[in-house]
């Protein structure tokens, strides 16, 4: 979580503001997405590393994603 802190302070700095609909989009979208990542991300480090590793892993790519990556987005929703 820190570095999600560092990069959206430094670089990110993204906005919350969007349409209603878009707000539902940005929730289901990103949920989505990190679900997902969640279960592909046990299938693939599992075939690499130990459980612990895996869990590790997977919790940290879902964290980078949902708070760098996903809110990369966000600008174009606001746009709508």
């Amino acid at each position: 979580m820190l570095i999600v802190y560092i990069v959206d302070r430094k670089y990110i700095n993204f906005s919350t503001k969007a349409v209603w609909w878009a707000q539902i989009i940005k929730v289901v979208g990103g949920l989505g997405i990190t679900i997902g990542l969640q279960k592909l991300g046990y299938t693939v480090f599992a075939l690499f590393c130990s459980d612990m590793m895996v869990r590790a892993l997977t919790y940290f790519t879902m964290v980078i994603f949902a708070g760098c990556i996903w809110p990369l987005t966000f600008k174009w929703y606001k746009k709508k």
